[in-house]
């Protein structure tokens, strides 16, 4: 009877044992169950963001608009594509320097120029505006990186008036090596010309510097937003065709180094997209029309 009675026991406490663990299993849920959390603070600053750049939508179609009035009979850069195109997408440094190049010998003049790479000019300027450039790539020169020689992208010459010198970079300047900076300063210093007629500059994508072992940082951004101007100006003055093809320089910089899309400035000023959008854009083309931010 004993053994019987233990298999009875053993049969109703199976029930109980279940209950008991599932009881602990529930509680193990409930402590390992994420807190809830309140999403509406997030919510109702994504729809502040919402709000705020629609006012910015609406600003980006206007500076577009007035940005293709000044550049008529040309388009704006943004209305062409080049992120399909790729051009200058996979190119070297070496490229850009050429067409900078390019871009100095069609403009000419020294004011021009020095506003291009953000240069103060001098107090004298006017007095050699007819003084054209002599430019030389790649320009040798007996110090660079330790122990070695080097070569400037670009050193531009105005007689014994000026002597500007580009190092250009396709990417920030922290990110770049800069190190030749130093020896170029060196080699700079034997150049017959003195040294408050030097001018070094460093363009680079960003910069968290103002200069570089002398060199002066200028963004890619601010380069092209005086090329846009400049542009403006070769349009009133009927050279549509250099005009266009510093635009279509612009284009490849805007899209390739400094990552704007031509598709989404279109698209966000139709309508079709999201409004959820960078605004660094609105801005950087607001600077390029010489307005207030």
């Amino acid at each position: 009877m004993k053994g019987s009675e233990d298999s009875a026991t053993t049969v109703i406490n199976k029930p109980e044992m279940l209950r008991t663990w599932a009881n602990l299993g529930v509680r193990r849920l409930a402590v390992q169950r994420p807190p809830m959390h309140n999403w509406e603070p997030l919510f109702r600053m994504i729809e502040v963001a919402r709000e705020r750049l629609k006012g910015e939508a609406k600003r980006l179609r206007a500076l577009l608009q007035e940005s293709r009035e000044r550049l008529r009979p040309l388009e704006d850069p943004f209305d062409v594509d080049l992120g399909l195109h790729r051009w200058l997408a996979e190119e070297r440094e070496e490229a850009y320097s050429d067409w900078l190049q390019w871009v100095i010998a069609e403009v000419k003049k020294p004011r021009l120029v020095f506003q291009i790479f953000g240069i103060p000019p001098p107090s004298d300027i006017s007095t050699w505006e007819r003084v054209y450039p002599e430019i030389e790539r790649e320009y040798l020169v007996p110090f660079g990186h330790a122990g070695r020689e080097g070569r400037l992208d670009l050193l531009i010459r105005y007689g014994d008036r000026a002597l500007i010198v580009i190092e250009v970079k396709k990417v920030g300047a922290e990110e770049a090596d800069i190190g030749k900076q130093e020896g170029y300063n060196r080699s700079l210093d034997i150049q017959p010309i003195s040294k408050e007629r030097r001018y070094p500059v460093l363009i680079a994508v960003s910069a968290q510097e103002g200069s570089y072992h002398d060199f002066r940082s200028v963004s890619w951004a601010k380069v092209c937003a005086e090329l846009r101007q400049v542009s403006c100006m070769l349009c009133q003055e009927k050279r549509v065709m250099t005009a266009a093809m510093i635009l279509a320089f612009v284009a490849a910089v805007e899209q390739n180094l400094l990552g704007f899309s031509a598709e989404l400035v279109r698209n966000v000023c139709d309508g079709t997209h999201a409004v959820i959008f960078d605004a660094a854009v609105v801005h950087y083309l607001a600077n390029s029309l010489k307005q207030e931010e």
